[in-house]
Formats: C-alpha cells, structure tokens, sequence
C-alpha cells in the first residue's frame, strides 16, 4: 500500500496532457485515500500482534510493485500504469481477504472490504480517463 501510495505521488508530481488538472487532483485523492488504507491496515495489523512495516529499509526489502520508468511524463502512460498497479494490488487484497475468513476474522475482513471499495471506485475514475482506442 505504501509502495501504492508513491507511485500515485510520483504520477502526482510528474504528470503532463491535456487532462492534467483533473488527472492531478484524482491521483492526489487517491493517494491520500491509499494512504488511509495503509495506515488503516498497520494499525490493524499492530492490533493482532504483527508487526507493520514501517522503514524505508523494511518496505525496500519486500517489493512488490514494479517502479515507473525514469522520464515518464504522458497522461496515458501514468494512466495505464496505475489502472495495472491498482489491479495488481485490489488482487492482493482479496486474495487476503480469503485468509482473514478462514481464520474468522471479520474486523479485518471489515478493514480491507472498506479500502478495497474505495480503491475500487478510484479505479473507475481513472480508468474513465482512458483513451478509446478502436
């Protein structure tokens, strides 16, 4: 979620087309609702006995999402990216989501069904922004 978070920063940040305005205020949003979502689910993981992963060091260690290439700039190339990382990561969720049943855990089940359909949701907007190809 973490990694999540920066890479709609670096998007954020970095981004440049004719729907830059739009663009940039839904990928800050969404990056502060990712946010939420990972603080959300370390507290959460504190909770249970875990413990989250809170260092540079620590997060550089378990990668999950790949980085975007250096000079990317186009509403389409940020667009395309994120649509896939969300997915990758929505996936990820779910795929959690199975563990928490079976260990009848349904406050964290809880959790994750709330940032999943907020992230869900995101992932509708930024994929209506997408070229029609035909």
């Amino acid at each position: 979620s973490i990694e999540l978070y920066l890479q709609f920063k670096n998007a954020h940040w970095n981004l440049r087309g004719s729907s830059f305005g739009s663009l940039h205020i839904l990928f800050d949003e969404t990056a502060s609702e990712i946010l939420n979502f990972a603080d959300n689910l370390a507290e959460r993981m504190a909770i249970v006995g875990g413990e989250p992963v809170s260092t540079v060091q620590k997060l550089s260690a378990v990668p999950q999402l790949a980085d975007a290439p250096v000079g990317m700039r186009q509403q389409d190339e940020f667009i395309k990216l994120l649509v896939d990382r969300v997915s990758y990561f929505a996936g990820m969720v779910r795929d959690s989501l199975q563990i928490f049943e079976r260990n009848n855990d349904p406050v964290t089940t809880d959790t994750c069904l709330r940032g999943l359909s907020s992230l869900e949701k995101k992932l509708w907007m930024i994929e209506a922004h997408q070229s029609v190809k035909s």
